[in-house]
């Protein structure tokens, strides 16, 4: 299993490149292969975020899997995508772009920000304040994610819906048995 958080940070990044590179090669170096490269690469970064989500409940079962690694390895992922918009942007909708800057970019980096904090708050867990931080800016990605798929017009990609909705059962129970432990593990010490 990969452990080091350096090497699932980097497989991401590489890999939603590669999801790019395919999709552009597919498509062509247009407007409609950017936007798919775009999409696709936001459903890619979505996969990696639903596997850091779900980590504490996957931990029952993989013994030593990274929590941090993951989350970092989703905000690589999704630093990708957000290049792979900006290009977009600059390339085939300067127009939309200088048209509607005011409405796009407070978005644009409230998403970034809200993406950067998550990474940034994975690593520092001493503090309650990062704590409080990550999991609120967690939290807020996992709504973000449900709205986009539960609201997609493609039927087939609610199913990524139902896949945030099982990582979040998967988190909760895994949060749950991860406390009723604790206390087993502290009393049978003493």
């Amino acid at each position: 299993m990969l452990t080091n958080t350096h090497t699932l940070i980097w497989l991401a990044a590489v890999s939603n490149l590669l999801v790019t590179s395919v999709t552009l090669a597919l498509l062509g170096w247009n407007a409609n292969g950017a936007h798919a490269a775009a999409r696709n690469t936001a459903r890619f970064s979505a996969l990696c975020f639903i596997v850091a989500f779900a980590t504490p409940g996957l931990a029952r079962w993989f013994q030593g899997i990274p929590q941090t690694g993951l989350t970092l390895s989703f905000v690589a992922a999704h630093l990708v995508h957000y290049a792979v918009v900006a290009v977009l942007l600059a390339t085939f909708e300067r127009a939309r772009l200088v048209h509607d800057f005011i409405r796009l970019a407070p978005i644009a980096l409230a998403g970034f920000a809200l993406v950067v904090a998550l990474g940034f708050t994975a690593s520092h867990r001493s503090s309650r304040l990062y704590m409080f931080a990550h999991i609120v800016s967690l939290y807020i990605v996992f709504i973000i994610f449900c709205l986009a798929f539960v609201l997609n017009r493609g039927w087939p990609l609610r199913f990524v819906a139902f896949l945030l909705g099982s990582a979040l059962i998967l988190r909760l129970t895994g949060q749950r048995a991860a406390r009723l432990s604790l206390p087993l593990q502290t009393s049978a010490s003493r």
